[in-house]
């Protein structure tokens, strides 16, 4: 159809001829048409592929921020456990429980402080020292032994 605008009848009585001229227009037609098509399914491949970077970067995020809270969660959970081990009457769990916070203060900088926190606290309160000290303190308090 567009050929035959292109290379007109009245033009060319010859019909071998316009059919030549009007065969001649078509291949670049069709060059040009599939080109289009190329340009068109390569700007909907790239949209695809930068639709699919977006979700996996925000995929990635949501993953990180899982295994972030899980890390937490568990730490959270040995911390918990390793505390009501520093109460046990056994001293074999204490010394489990006080290397539980040795491994923690290691691997969490979060819980670090918090773990130094509560041992010095634990040592200060469990020392020797510290019941000697309160023996001799209460022996120059009035109403003393």
């Amino acid at each position: 159809m567009l050929p035959a605008v292109i290379v007109r009848t009245s033009e060319l009585p010859d019909a071998i001829e316009r059919i030549d001229l009007q065969n001649a227009v078509r291949g670049p037609l069709l060059q040009l048409l599939g080109g289009g098509v190329v340009v068109v399914g390569a700007y909907f491949t790239w949209q695809q592929v930068k639709l699919g970077r977006e979700q996996l970067q925000y995929t990635l995020r949501a993953s990180t921020e899982q295994l972030r809270l899980s890390r937490e969660s568990a730490f959270n959970d040995m911390y918990a456990r390793a505390i009501e081990q520093l109460g046990h009457e056994r001293a074999a769990v204490r010394t489990g429980a006080i290397s539980l916070m040795k491994q923690i203060a290691i691997s969490s900088s979060v819980h670090a402080e918090a773990v130094s926190e509560l041992l010095s606290a634990y040592v200060r309160g469990e020392s020797r020292w510290a019941s000697r000290h309160e023996s001799r303190r209460s022996a120059f308090l009035p109403g003393g032994p």
